[in-house]
């Protein structure tokens, strides 16, 4: 939290104003409120993980079985009745998908603070480890809202050529690939 700005604007009598109190304490409760966002998301998104990781380990046997759908879906009966419509079947299947997507416990917890759930969300159906990489750390060091994350994967999806494609982006080699007219693609 950010240190209290002195008064502004102190009255006749050496007292602050009410204009300059309510400012400071408008900022007070924004911050808070902001923290405990941060800090609810974070917990939200390693219980989410943790879900994940039992049902993937516990019931599916860290494979998709076709058994596995009937357990899921009478666990998601059971949890909605318990814990209300996050704990969909749906839900539930992003949980196990985020637990495959990241298998590291530590990665997930470095990552839970500065992204979210929605963040994950975002990411965790790309099909190459590499793009999925590529998107948290750009939502890391670029600090990327999830709309601007969907938007950057949404436009990447509709172009041929990759954004910021470089030397050291991922995604160059698949786009040389798939691109037949470039000279040096072999058929």
């Amino acid at each position: 939290m950010k240190k209290i700005n002195s008064p502004q604007a102190p009255s006749k009598n050496g007292v602050p104003s009410v204009d300059s109190l309510v400012g400071d304490i408008r900022e007070l409760i924004e911050e808070t409120r902001s923290a405990v966002a941060v800090t609810v998301n974070a917990g939200l998104t390693l219980l989410y993980w943790r879900i994940g990781v039992r049902i993937r380990e516990d019931i599916l046997g860290n494979e998709r079985a076709g058994y596995g759908d009937e357990i899921v879906s009478t666990l998601s009966r059971q949890l909605t009745i318990e814990y209300g419509r996050g704990f969909s079947e749906k839900s539930l299947r992003h949980m196990i998908r985020f637990a495959e997507a990241f298998q590291d416990e530590r990665i997930v917890s470095a990552l839970m603070r500065q992204l979210s759930w929605t963040h994950f969300l975002s990411v965790i159906y790309l099909p190459d480890p590499l793009q999925r990489d590529f998107y948290v750390e750009m939502c890391r060091v670029e600090k990327w809202s999830t709309r601007t994350l969907q938007k950057r994967i949404h436009i990447r999806k509709m172009t041929s050529k990759p954004p910021f494609c470089g030397k050291w982006n991922p995604f160059c080699s698949n786009w040389v690939r798939a691109s037949p007219s470039l000279p040096g693609r072999s058929e």
